[in-house]
């Protein structure tokens, strides 16, 4: 990505660097201390918020900190170089987020200098992107039938819609004791919502059971 870089002195004791930074339709325009790390994008994908970090040297690593009301400053170490970034999951909806950076090199007894630090800050959209029944980062609709929102693994997904394609041939071409849905040996009805007879192995049952009791706390709240 190219970047044009100013350098603009006697502003105060440190000089400030423009970052003209390339926006789809738009270049934005961001004053920042030559002194210090300069966060650079700071926005919200989904359920997590992205936040990427310039620095103005090769920094062994960097400090990051973010806070939001009713929550203590949480800080993380990062890798150095001359840029970094961080990710915050599951972020609520329309809380501002304050973030911090700083850059640190450690000298010979091991103990770090570091920069002042950047802070910037952002409020998170109002309304998460699928409403309440959004899913955590890592997780996504198992799609059982229309309407099943319960979070579960990409691959459980997969699974589930194989399940449902192989529906046909699991069950008992002649009925039994269930009548037309009752399934072949070796398979039992999935059980992901009441009602739900499509035959699998026990295990994938027990799976359907597990994602149900954890579906609550795989959503953003």
């Amino acid at each position: 990505m190219l970047r044009k870089l100013i350098t603009i002195a006697g502003l105060g004791a440190a000089s400030l660097i423009l970052f003209l930074l390339p926006t789809p339709g738009v270049q934005a325009q961001r004053l920042c201390p030559a002194d210090r790390p300069c966060i650079r994008e700071l926005y919200q994908d989904g359920s997590t918020l992205v936040i990427a970090w310039t620095g103005h040297e090769n920094f062994n690593h960097y400090n990051f900190r973010w806070s939001r009301p009713g929550r203590a400053e949480t800080q993380s170490e990062t890798r150095g170089g001359n840029r970094g970034s961080f990710r915050i999951n599951n972020v609520r909806a329309g809380t501002r987020y304050t973030v911090k950076v700083q850059g640190c090199n450690r000298n010979l007894f091991g103990q770090s200098s570091c920069t002042p630090w950047y802070e910037d800050s952002v409020v998170t959209d109002s309304a998460l992107p699928y409403g309440p029944d959004t899913c955590k980062q890592g997780f996504v609709w198992r799609e059982a039938r229309p309407g099943d929102h319960v979070c579960v693994t990409p691959a459980t997904r997969s699974q589930t819609a194989e399940d449902n394609r192989l529906a046909a041939s699991r069950r008992s071409p002649n009925g039994g004791p269930y009548g037309p849905d009752t399934c072949k040996q070796g398979y039992v009805w999935r059980e992901a919502f009441p009602g739900d007879r499509v035959c699998v192995p026990p295990q994938t049952r027990a799976q359907a059971a597990e994602d149900n009791r954890l579906a609550a706390s795989r959503r953003v709240r």
